[in-house]
């Protein structure tokens, strides 16, 4: 089955848009009615449109489903397009890296201080800093960790393993 053979029986006002009742459509509602626009869009493209589809009235009319003024865009496209972000554009504390992040990504929402651009940004800043906690077996090669405590401990720890060779 095809768009072209199924035919409007009747349409109906709801809301901001129209329906048309069109027994057969496969995307129908139990009472035979689909959204207007999206009827209409599919006898223009000649095929069922995917359920990941979204007709866009470019007016912002939705009562106005004139060819010209309907377009075919993905649900995440569409989204983007009506609820467009303010986003802020910040830099890592650790690498200076320009980074863009919504404001539900921004590090005090987040229980953060500072703006990383990444996790690996993220932790040698700590470790530069000092605030890495440190284990007491922690070894300076095994934890990838280069503050000047880790590096002593290590530097101990091989000139005793040294000590311990026959």
């Amino acid at each position: 089955m095809r768009p072209q053979d199924l035919r409007v029986v009747k349409v109906v006002k709801k809301g901001d848009y129209l329906y048309a009742k069109v027994p057969g459509h496969p995307s129908a509602t139990c009472h035979g009615y689909v959204l207007q626009h999206r009827f209409v869009k599919e006898q223009e493209l000649g095929r069922f449109l995917r359920p990941d589809e979204v007709v866009h009235h470019e007016d912002g009319n939705g009562k106005n489903n004139s060819v010209g003024n309907l377009k075919v865009k993905s649900v995440s496209k569409h989204a983007r397009d009506h609820n467009p972000s303010k986003r802020v554009l910040l830099s890592c504390s650790e690498c200076g890296k320009r980074i863009e992040r919504v404001p539900s990504q921004l590090p005090q929402k987040r229980g953060f201080k500072r703006p990383f651009c990444s996790r690996s940004c993220s932790a040698r800043y700590r470790v530069g800093s000092g605030k890495r906690v440190h284990g007491t077996n922690s070894s300076y090669t095994n934890t990838g960790c280069r503050c000047s405590s880790c590096k002593e401990a290590h530097r101990l720890n091989v000139s005793k393993w040294r000590e311990r060779l026959p």
